[in-house]
């Protein structure tokens, strides 16, 4: 996770906290890092940076809804901000590959894809066979409809 805390815009790492108070001292630690006062106003900004920067350090892509629940977290006090942020920086840093795909059959056979190894899916079958293939497989598992955006099965 270091690595990616370099990288990031937004000094980490975030969590996991104990307390609440946990959080409160490393939102003051990356308000003093950033140059960011506390203050009215400046809540959600920093909110907003910690989010849209730990989305980021994950390849989290966000459409324009994304971005609005984005904008309503941001409203929420910086404990909740740094608290989601690390939740996404601590998942993305235990994925050591890439997820699972699994594509929702309707009609269809379900098919689980692994996403960088083949174009063809590594299991088709009902909803049952599928996920009992991906427990095997042990990754993470993401459900994406074929038809919305930035779906493809190559490499």
């Amino acid at each position: 996770m270091a690595d990616n805390a370099a990288q990031s815009p937004v000094p980490g790492p975030h969590g996991p906290f104990g307390s609440e108070d946990d959080a409160r001292a490393t939102v003051r630690r990356i308000r003093a890092a950033m140059s960011v006062p506390a203050g009215p106003g400046s809540a959600g900004c920093l909110n907003h940076a910690l989010l849209e920067s730990a989305c980021a350090q994950a390849g989290v892509a966000l459409g324009a809804f994304d971005h609005r629940i984005l904008s309503w977290l941001s409203g929420h006090e910086p404990e909740t901000a740094v608290t989601v942020a690390g939740w996404i920086a601590r998942a993305h840093a235990a994925w050591d590959g890439p997820a699972l795909v699994l594509v929702p059959g309707g009609r269809e056979p379900w098919k689980l894809y692994a996403p960088g190894e083949a174009t063809e899916p590594v299991c088709e079958g009902t909803l049952d066979q599928v996920m009992s293939a991906a427990r095997l497989i042990e990754r993470p598992l993401v459900i994406h409809d074929p038809s919305g955006p930035g779906w493809e099965r190559s490499s």
